[in-house]
């Protein structure tokens, strides 16, 4: 089955915006984190602890976060779209074998987490997908190339 892949150009494209998103997000978490927790005291009560948490998830820095997180999925969604230098039915082949392979392991760790009782979100599953297909399709691409 063929399928209109986005230009090599996302590529690059797709590493900026996964990249950059990863070196923000980590930073606004070091940040975000431990701002609320900077006025409080040893002797502070556990309403003003409990205080502080609530401003934090109240804060107007949620939306800072969602955008990177989008970024973050949007620039794995590029890289993972975008066509190779050399684009053959080969690797179309190995494109969707790697597809197959990360909706098992999907497939797999939901399953896990049913059974265990935890709580698996959206987010998460995205990027073991995106992960997983990477990873899946840059080991096939490499030994295939590798006698």
């Amino acid at each position: 089955m063929k399928f209109a892949f986005l230009p090599n150009q996302f590529k690059k494209i797709g590493l900026w915006c996964f990249f950059g998103s990863v070196v923000v997000l980590i930073i606004a978490s070091i940040i975000y984190d431990f701002t609320p927790y900077l006025a409080l005291t040893p002797e502070s009560s556990s309403f003003e602890v409990g205080f502080a948490r609530g401003l934090y998830l109240a804060s107007s820095h949620m939306w800072f976060t969602k955008i990177f997180t989008l970024l973050f999925m949007l620039g794995m969604g590029f890289y993972m779209l975008a066509k190779e230098t050399l684009e053959d039915d080969y690797l179309d082949t190995l494109r969707w074998e790697s597809v197959k392979l990360s909706i098992l392991i999907c497939l797999g760790l939901s399953i896990l987490c049913v059974l265990i009782g935890h709580e698996l979100s959206a987010k998460v599953l995205f990027f073991v997908l995106f992960t997983s297909y990477l990873i899946a399709f840059k080991v096939k691409k490499t030994n295939s190339i590798e006698p």
